[in-house]
């Protein structure tokens, strides 16, 4: 477990303490040594010293208990008050802490630890800084020491750094409490381990710090940036909610820790480790028209879950601001929680959204090591109405990435969306790169449109430099535009990796519904790319195919997205599919497939491309070694859903895509089909087929056709050294007709052909002479005028049992000349391929 499910947050003597305790002392190392008086406990400048801008305070004890309150007082030109309690016990906070110096900043710093309890509360003017350190230094060198006062230098300059010297710094607490600074002003927890309980620190349109330390070092804070150089151990920083109400100001609900405001306030966190559970909000949201400046994490481990949320969002003008989270080791998002006021489910997530109708959502950048998103857990952006942009999702885990269980009420777990019914909103970009990427049990990675606008789909980019895993129904890498009104693209996927896996149902998918084009999909898998089976998915009551889809469904005018597949071995069973449809007039979308060692296509498995009252596109595939095989027993994890195996590019009433294969070595059997046909009028015409191979065109009970009912059908063009068939003519397997008497297409066959259906003969039964397949020296000939035949590797013959082993390569001529000059039938019959052991 990356982290401890419960956190002890207050013990039972702490909260009587707060109930019955306080106490404020002077030390006497500034001025003069003493109790203050409560419960109102006043804080006079005479009690401190000044130097410049900065008031010093130093206390013996410093704890307020409920009800009380400790209240700062000075001139106007102070601008820091800086406080200090050497005492050795920790401050226990259950009342007020006041200021009355206009425009002030308060620091208070106890090496001991800083706890806040339900009532505690903070009424200063500027900014609030609590802190465990055991000194501050200021920006001239100067220092203001808790752990040894004896060392302290004041000086005029304002506060630098936060310094730890101890392996164990104390801790802050923060129970059940309110703690908010004006405006535009900052308030910081630095110290050892951080925790916060149903809280809420609240900063509007100002910034938040949180930084927890487990060693020596310096936390170094500027303007736009929170510095931990030299800690060589990092604290933890945890953040839980339980209560069932937050609270609000005005209508606006709270977050735990807050800084939203009309120009979007920042937070920055570090630490060893950020823990949100329950329904915990860290939010920087911008309600105005300045642009938002978001949150900062950079941890070594990040866990979120039971619905916690980062999120940085918009509802104004102003852009959202961006959210960008570094995890040394591993970030972790899982679960949700159910909002009753809004009726459904809310998980737990990193979520920029722009929720106006003229703005744009910020980016969300992460790096870690391991990603994983489970039970829901989601990292989003969001354009939920107008002309506005959802943001970039920018995600690196050098390892790992683990993505599963959906939720049925979530679109996905890495989710790009614009929705709107009318509005151009566009949907940004999801970046992805990692070396394994699994999405299983309906992990998916969307990027979609919705409405009748014209905006476009975001593009998805994915590097996964071993394997991409895919596997179960709803398990999506997803590109979309949904509305028939709509007139945006459907955004690009490309994939590169070197092994990619589509099984069960997973999908790798762009599609249309309205007048744009549908997206590409460009995937490169430098090993292998398995294709397989079918998953049932039980919310939907549906099954799902597993496969690379571009689409354009009833109600779209746009052509659908073209897929390239370029690997090195292509696997397509039970069901997979490499598929382009248009349902509508748009054009389907051209296949491209590059294999460089071998493709098979098993039973039920198909590649094809498929349209309605437009051309179908054209599918190409190249690879060496193209094996297609209907037969029933083909692996496959989906079961039987057809009996067929091809490729196919069909019309319904417009032509036919041309289907074109270049395979050194093809074979068709068991009824496998290669197929370009239309069902139009007489103006449609089947597409072509052309078959290029160097060696041999096999075709054992498969068939080639391109064939049209009115139409006229396509033409069918076999390159070959050779063509081999078991049917009674070549015709029966080369078919280019048309239903209509002198429509038929042309069939040119520039390859020999030879039928195996008379040269397959049953073996005789008596025994075999063992002398017969021993091999025999070939004789001598002339060199120059015959062609040789050669026997590569030892055992290829049959040896006498006492000659020595063949060579390495070894060459004998046949008695006909070579095969370019001519092609005896004697020599052709011999050519028996064996089928079976495919």
């Amino acid at each position: 477990m990356l982290y401890p499910k419960h956190w002890v947050f207050i013990s039972l003597g702490t909260l009587l303490a707060f109930a019955a305790h306080g106490a404020v002392t002077t030390d006497g190392s500034l001025g003069h040594a003493g109790s203050l008086s409560g419960p109102n406990y006043q804080i006079t400048p005479d009690l401190g010293q000044q130097r410049g801008g900065n008031l010093f305070h130093s206390f013996g004890q410093f704890s307020i208990k409920t009800g009380e309150s400790a209240t700062f007082s000075g001139p106007n030109s102070v601008s820091n008050i800086i406080g200090r309690v050497t005492g050795g016990a920790a401050s226990l906070i259950d009342g007020t802490i006041r200021s009355t110096i206009p425009g002030a900043n308060l620091y208070l710093l106890n090496p001991a630890g800083v706890l806040f309890g339900e009532h505690a509360t903070l009424d200063v003017p500027g900014s609030m800084h609590i802190s465990t350190a055991d000194y501050v230094r200021l920006s001239d060198g100067g220092r203001f020491d808790a752990r040894s006062p004896a060392n302290s230098v004041l000086t005029v300059a304002p506060v630098a750094a936060f310094g730890f010297l101890g392996d164990t710094p104390g801790k802050i607490e923060v129970n059940g409490s309110f703690l908010p600074v004006p405006e535009g002003q900052t308030l910081s927890l630095i110290g050892g381990d951080i925790s916060l309980s149903n809280a809420t620190l609240y900063a509007p349109a100002g910034r938040i710090t949180l930084a927890a330390v487990g060693s020596a070092g310096e936390v170094l804070p500027t303007d736009t940036d929170l510095a931990m150089p030299g800690f060589s151990r990092l604290g933890a920083i945890s953040v839980e909610h339980t209560a069932t109400e937050r609270r609000k100001v005005g209508e606006a609900e709270l977050g735990d820790i807050d800084a939203s405001g009309q120009s979007g306030g920042a937070i920055f966190i570090r630490g060893g480790q950020f823990v949100a559970q329950g329904r915990s909000l860290t939010q920087a949201n911008t309600t105005g028209d300045q642009d938002g400046r978001g949150i900062s994490i950079a941890v070594d481990r990040l866990a979120l879950s039971g619905g916690s949320r980062i999120q940085s969002n918009t509802s104004g003008t102003g852009r959202g601001g961006n959210i960008n989270v570094t995890a040394t080791e591993e970030v972790m998002i899982e679960g949700a929680y159910f909002d009753a006021d809004a009726k459904r489910l809310r998980p737990s997530g990193l979520i920029a959204d722009a929720l106006s109708d003229s703005s744009d959502a910020g980016n969300i950048t992460l790096s870690t090591t391991r990603l994983t998103l489970t039970r829901g857990g989601a990292i989003t952006s969001i354009v939920w109405d107008g002309n506005g942009r959802s943001g970039d999702l920018n995600i690196t885990a050098a390892e790992s990435i683990n993505i599963d269980a959906i939720n049925p009420d979530f679109v996905g777990n890495v989710d790009l969306l614009g929705l709107s019914s009318t509005a151009a909103h566009y949907a940004g970009e999801i970046h992805v790169s990692t070396a394994r990427l699994t999405l299983i049990g309906g992990g998916a990675i969307n990027t979609f449109t919705w409405g009748d606008g014209a905006g476009r789909g975001g593009d998805i980019h994915i590097t996964a430099s071993e394997s991409v895993t895919m596997a179960g129904p709803q398990s999506l890498v997803l590109a979309d535009i949904y509305g028939s009104g709509s007139a945006g693209n459907a955004g690009d996927i490309t994939l590169t990796t070197a092994r990619l896996s589509l099984t069960g149902g997973a999908e790798i998918s762009s599609s249309i519904w309205g007048a744009g084009r549908g997206g590409n999909i460009d995937i490169t898998a430098g090993e292998s790319v398995i294709i397989d089976g079918s998953g049932y998915d039980a919310p939907s009551g549906f099954h799902f195919l597993s496969g690379l889809f571009t689409s354009g469904y009833e109600t779209s005018t746009g052509d659908a997205g073209s897929i390239r597949l370029n690997t090195g071995h292509l696997t397509l069973t039970g069901g997979g599919q490499i598929a382009s449809l248009a349902m509508n007039t748009g054009r389907g979308g051209d296949l491209n497939l590059t294999v460089t060692e071998a493709a098979i296509i098993g039973s039920d498995a198909v590649i094809s491309v498929t349209s309605n009252t437009s051309n179908a596109g054209n599918i190409t595939l190249t690879t060496p070694n193209l094996l297609i095989d209907a037969r029933d027993d083909a692996s496959g994890g989906g079961g039987n859903i057809a009996d067929i195996a091809g490729i196919f590019a069909s019309s319904l009433l417009a032509s036919g895509g041309n289907i074109t294969l270049n395979a050194d070595h093809l074979k068709l059997i068991n009824d496998a089909e290669i197929s370009s046909s239309v069902s139009g009028d007489e103006f449609s015409k089947g597409g072509n087929v052309t078959l290029n191979s160097t060696n041999i065109v096999a075709l054992n009970g498969g068939n080639i056709t391109a064939k049209a009912q009115q139409g006229k059908g396509g033409n069918i063009t076999v390159n070959a050294a050779v063509l081999l068939h078991n049917a009674t003519d070549v015709k029966d397997v080369l078919n280019a007709s048309s239903q209509v008497i002198g429509n038929d297409g042309t069939v040119q066959n520039n390859a020999p052909t030879t039928d195996l259906s008379g040269s397959l003969t049953v073996l005789p039964a008596n025994y075999l002479d063992a002398a017969t397949p021993l091999s025999r020296r070939c004789g001598e000939g002339d060199l120059d005028a015959r062609s040789r035949f050669i026997v590569q590797g030892r055992g290829a013959l049959p040896l006498a049992p006492d000659e020595p082993a063949a060579a390495r390569v070894s060459s004998c001529r046949s008695e006909f000349p070579t095969l370019a000059s001519t092609t005896p039938p004697a020599l052709l019959a011999t050519v028996t391929p064996n089928f079976d052991d495919q």
